[in-house]
């Protein structure tokens, strides 16, 4: 894009411009030339001295855009030598002009007529000297148009390459990181899943607790949750064991109090019977 804004730039400052000046001066040049028709057709003083006072002016509009061109950057090839023609064709034409003037004013008809070819033959050399250096500068910026033109085609290709290669980079970097993402979660549901059926045998991968990420954090969580849930089974498996003693000494207790109370039971009918066999029968 820098090369292109620099093509473009260059097209401007060294072509358009320079071109731009000598279109205004074959303008002026134009003018001058309904200007010296004028004059050579004015009838009165007045209309004559109209007809020169825009001479003057547009002269002026002549001269300084070429004096501007010709200041310009040093040509090379066929513009140097075009240039010359062109100082050569501008000091001819301004010396005839400068004589018609004079001419004009002290009102010589005759000899302004008769000056009035020679002008005008100036004039059209002038013209074709602008032609030939115009023509020119359109040939040079046509061709750093068309440079300009493969800049920009390769330009916008080399960031279309590195918009797709972008792209592809960010689509492979996305599933780069949804697979560190998801395949890691897809494991850790497998475990949960485990731990709901009753498996606290299940080992988490070591590679997912050591990880810096939320990922680890669930990871650690999980295998925390894990730990706690083994010691609360373990602590209830102990309950239950001391539970179960318990009462089978219990059990065993009431075996023997049972026991007793039976041999108890058994003495006292026997002391009974004997009892009923020493003592006297009541009297009715």
């Amino acid at each position: 894009l820098h090369a292109l804004h620099r093509e473009m730039g260059s097209i401007y400052e060294t072509r358009m411009q320079p071109y731009a000046q000598l279109e205004e001066a074959k303008n002026a040049l134009l003018a001058l030339q309904v200007d010296m028709h004028q004059a050579v057709l004015a009838s009165t003083p007045a209309a004559r001295q109209e007809a020169l006072d825009k001479m003057t002016e547009d002269s002026r509009s002549l001269r300084e855009p070429l004096q501007t061109y010709l200041k310009s950057a040093d040509p090379t090839g066929k513009e140097k030598e075009s240039r010359e023609n062109l100082t050569t064709a501008l000091n001819e034409y301004e010396a005839a002009e400068v004589n018609f003037q004079r001419l004009v004013q002290r009102s010589n008809d005759e000899a302004v007529e008769a000056l009035y070819g020679e002008v005008s033959n100036e004039s059209r050399a002038l013209a074709n000297a602008l032609d030939v250096l115009m023509a020119l500068h359109e040939q040079e910026a046509a061709l750093i148009d068309a440079g300009g033109d493969a800049t920009f085609i390769r330009t916008t290709r080399e960031i279309a390459g590195f918009s797709v290669l972008a792209l592809l980079l960010a689509v492979g970097m996305s599933i780069f990181a949804g697979r560190q993402i998801s395949k890691p979660l897809g494991e850790a549901s497998l475990i949960a899943g485990e731990i709901a059926g009753g498996n606290l045998n299940v080992q988490l991968p070591e590679r997912f607790i050591t990880r810096r990420d939320e990922v680890g954090d669930v990871a650690r969580s999980l295998k925390k949750m894990i730990e706690n849930l083994r010691a609360l089974v373990s602590e209830i498996s102990r309950s239950s064991a001391q539970i179960a003693a318990s009462s089978q000494q219990l059990s065993a207790s009431s075996q023997d109090i049972t026991a007793n109370m039976e041999e108890v039971t058994a003495a006292i009918e026997e002391v009974s019977s004997g009892l009923e066999a020493y003592l006297p029968l009541p009297r009715r």
